[in-house]
């Protein structure tokens, strides 16, 4: 492990400095902001998800007139992406993501329409597989989806939205060249029910109460467990595979003079098919693996004057990982007295805060972001292990400190470029980098532009 603070590389000092110089005093009115609006958002090591939230892009926007039955909402970002990782080489690429979303009106209440949500990128980038980070340089998602929207109620201030998904990603990771090879491929199939309150009709400044449940099916094709593999008697052959139920809640303050904010709150209870609970002795049991993910956000906005040039952002999340599976190490040997058992192994402890900067130029236009962000995971039973694959007498832990730097040009209404840098440092006290890369320090540059219509 190596102690150390957050350390940028004096070739990046300079988009530092940048920001500073930029910042004068100016008279455009900028654009009114939710607190739930993402400014910028700052690099992590990427766990594994839960399905995109159900609601559809454009869902909040007035259906317009009566004669206004087609409407198109959608939002397409490119951009060309230089990865550098420390003591590996420069990797070059690039990516996109977005979101097109057709939708037909029947009436001032009633609303049907089709989702996609998709991206693609080519770059370094560390995401966890429940044990540990692994590496991958390119990855992509495609999301599909078809929502109802109903409102109802007083000034049609209460909506209704069920939904169906499927989505399926794909990774070039572990094993084969082919994006079908992908170990960590996975496919999701579900459903939905969100619902919410306006405190006042669709235009006017207000909160939102919402809430949503959603069920839904992921499988790994082509993830087979290594006791299958060995045995090849099916003994929890589609370990990964699961079924989750995510129960949402959450409030999204609206056009608040100086302090916007927003909750949510959520619930993920997995059952997984195939993986049995694994006792002290290191036999398997009859009972499933269950695991429980709780996760609470904070999103704070303050804008210090009245026409919204600076923005002061802080948001605060913190997650609790319950589950009822332990793990046993054989240690590679033969001998039982050598085998450690750890129960608890994959609860966790998260914590982050990220604080955050907008700054609206209006004589270009220009608008500045920087955004810092700090985590830390805390395991509950997992001990940490030295290079050679002993265990430590102390429990694992990870900090993650990102940064991001992005200066963005408004150069026509719905179109933008933009520059950004991230820097992610990531510091374990897990030295067992046999296997996985616990202590990685990864810098991006993007070039792009942005089409919202």
């Amino acid at each position: 492990m190596k102690n150390r603070l957050l350390s940028i590389p004096s070739q990046s000092i300079f988009v530092l400095l940048l920001i500073p110089a930029l910042f004068w005093p100016t008279s455009l009115l900028a654009q009114e902001t939710d607190a739930a609006d993402s400014v910028v958002s700052t690099p992590e090591t990427v766990r594994e998800k839960a399905p995109p939230e159900v609601m559809g892009y454009g869902y909040d926007q007035d259906p317009g007139s009566a004669g206004d039955r087609w409407l198109f909402f959608g939002h397409i970002n490119g951009y060309y992406t230089r990865s550098d990782q420390k003591g590996d080489n420069t990797v070059s690429g690039g990516g996109f993501n977005g979101m097109l979303a057709p939708a037909y009106r029947i009436n001032n209440r009633l609303m049907v329409s089709l989702l996609y949500d998709g991206e693609y990128y080519k770059k370094r980038d560390y995401y966890s597989d429940k044990v540990g980070p692994r590496l991958r340089t390119e990855h992509q998602r495609h999301t599909g989806t078809a929502m109802l929207r109903y409102r109802f109620g007083p000034e049609n201030r209460l909506s209704l939205r069920p939904s169906i998904f499927h989505t399926r990603t794909y990774n070039k990771d572990v094993t084969g060249d082919g994006w079908s090879d992908g170990l960590y491929n996975y496919r999701d199939k579900g459903g939905g029910l969100d619902f919410d309150y306006r405190r006042r009709p669709l235009g006017i400044a207000g909160g939102v109460y919402q809430c949503g449940i959603q069920y839904y099916r992921r499988e790994y094709p082509n993830f087979t467990s290594l006791l299958d593999l060995a045995t090849g008697l099916g003994i929890e052959k589609d370990e990964r595979d699961y079924r989750g139920i995510l129960f949402r809640g959450g409030y999204i303050s609206s056009h608040e003079k100086t302090l916007r904010w927003a909750a949510d709150y959520y619930v993920l209870h997995n059952r997984l098919d195939d993986k049995k609970v694994v006792r002290s002795d290191g036999v398997l049991s009859s009972k499933e693996q269950r695991d429980y993910l709780h996760s609470l956000s904070l999103r704070f906005s303050f804008f210090p004057a009245a026409n919204d040039i600076l923005r002061l952002g802080l948001d605060l999340n913190t997650s609790f990982n319950r589950s009822n599976q332990n793990y046993y190490d054989g240690m590679g040997t033969i001998n039982p007295a050598d085998d450690v058992f750890l129960d608890n192994y994959y609860d966790y402890n998260s914590y982050r805060i990220r604080p955050n900067l907008t700054y609206t130029l209006s004589r270009l236009p220009l608008e500045a972001n920087l955004a810092y962000s700090l985590q830390k995971v805390d395991y509950r039973g997992r001990k940490a292990q030295n290079t050679d694959g002993s265990y430590k007498n102390s429990k694992q832990y990870e900090t993650q400190q990102g940064v991001t730097v992005r200066l963005s040009w408004f150069f026509l209404k719905q179109l933008t470029a933009y520059l950004q840098w991230d820097y992610l440092d990531v510091n374990s006290n897990n030295d067992d980098e046999r296997i996985y890369h616990y202590d990685h320090t990864v810098q991006n540059w993007q070039a792009g532009l942005s089409y919202t219509f």
